[in-house]
């Protein structure tokens, strides 16, 4: 005999939608990436160092006057909730963002993400 089961994701935020999935690989059923319904997720267009101290990161494709945090780790291995958020701020009316942040010349690696609010 067949056992049904009836799964459904819940409420979103406005504006935003996601997917049950099916992860064979864990053996798991579950929600999938939620991001804003129609749009890609915001990145990053140019890196640069500032005199050494500091790098300016610049990106697109954010929600117009949405909030972001950038995080930072030198293992970029580390799971997301391990890495420290050194930013926080607003996208502009196009969705883009310049972000400051501080820099180590002693760091052999930094990486970086911008995550949504």
């Amino acid at each position: 005999m067949a056992v049904r089961s009836t799964l459904r994701l819940g409420a979103l935020p406005t504006g935003y939608a996601g997917y049950i999935t099916n992860d064979a690989a864990n053996n798991a059923i579950g929600p999938r990436h939620h991001q804003r319904a129609g749009a890609e997720a915001a990145v990053f267009t140019a890196i640069s160092v500032q005199a050494g101290t500091n790098v300016v990161l610049n990106g697109t494709n954010g929600l117009a006057g949405g909030s972001y945090v950038v995080l930072t780790s030198t293992n970029v291995v580390l799971p997301l909730g391990a890495w420290v958020v050194i930013a926080t701020n607003s996208f502009n009316g196009s969705g883009s963002f310049t972000a400051t942040v501080p820099y180590s010349a002693s760091d052999r690696s930094r990486f970086y993400v911008i995550k949504s609010q």
